[in-house]
């Protein structure tokens, strides 16, 4: 039942983030993998939707990184004209 779960939730969101990054596919491949495994419960399946969740976490990790450097070089250039 968490599997169902789970993807119910990630299609509530999914459109956000591929409007945000349109050329990365982990999540939505996550999600059909995820659905594949439902439908077939095998090993090979279940490999394979683990794989893909890994590379949604890791495509959402990049993400907050990404963010994150932009508000940490914001801040930094503000601090700098604050010295000057």
């Amino acid at each position: 039942m968490s599997v169902k779960l789970a993807i119910f939730a990630a299609e509530l969101v999914i459109k956000n983030f591929e409007d945000k990054y349109p050329n990365d596919k982990r999540p939505r491949e996550a999600i059909e993998a995820a659905k594949k495994w439902l439908e077939l419960q095998t090993t090979e399946a279940a490999s394979a939707a683990r794989s893909a969740a890994w590379s949604a976490e890791s495509a959402e990790r990049s993400a907050i990184y990404k963010k994150l450097g932009v508000f940490m070089t914001k801040r930094i250039k503000e601090l700098e004209e604050i010295k000057e």
